[in-house]
């Protein structure tokens, strides 16, 4: 049986992991809600700024999922992977990143197990704070040179999406 001394310091860990969670979360919601907001407006947009917010967004998500990894070591490595490859999803195409990220593919072909990574577990969700943001990125900066409207209904479709997944980690 574990000593009481480290069982108080690991629920202390515990404690201080999840309340700079639910800080990070407040973050994500603002920022999603402002971006959102920005999206469905009439209103000239500030493209530059959105793309802004995305990597706001992915640097929380980043956050968030190492805060994760450090009071649950037995998903780490997973969650090493969705970080690390970060930067890659930003310089994917739309395409890619849905069938390689939205699908969970890069980490199925990494033999990571399924049900670990299940669209709504909170390991699912958690990477999502990664992967929707970038997917909005991509978006952004596609619309940036083409104008093509839809690109924007995705970008306000991937940050509606973000936030029932941060209504899914308590």
């Amino acid at each position: 049986m574990p000593q009481p001394r480290f069982l108080s310091f690991y629920m202390f860990g515990l404690l201080m992991c999840f309340n700079t969670i639910a800080s990070e979360l407040s973050n994500f919601r603002s920022i999603t809600s402002s971006a959102i907001t920005t999206l469905r407006s009439d209103k000239p947009i500030d493209i530059d700024r959105l793309i802004r917010m995305q990597e706001q967004l992915m640097q929380l998500g980043i956050q968030a999922c190492s805060d994760y990894a450090l009071t649950h070591p037995q998903d780490a490595h997973i969650i090493k992977l969705v970080i690390d490859s970060t930067n890659t999803m930003r310089n994917l195409t739309l395409a890619q990143i849905d069938s390689q990220w939205h699908t969970r593919q890069a980490l199925l072909d990494r033999n990571i197990e399924p049900e670990k990574i299940e669209h709504f577990s909170l390991i699912g969700d958690l990477m999502n704070t990664i992967i929707h943001p970038a997917t909005a990125y991509i978006a952004l900066v596609k619309y940036k040179k083409t104008r093509d409207k839809q690109l924007l209904q995705r970008a306000e479709q991937e940050l509606s999406d973000l936030l029932q997944h941060l209504d899914h980690i308590h």
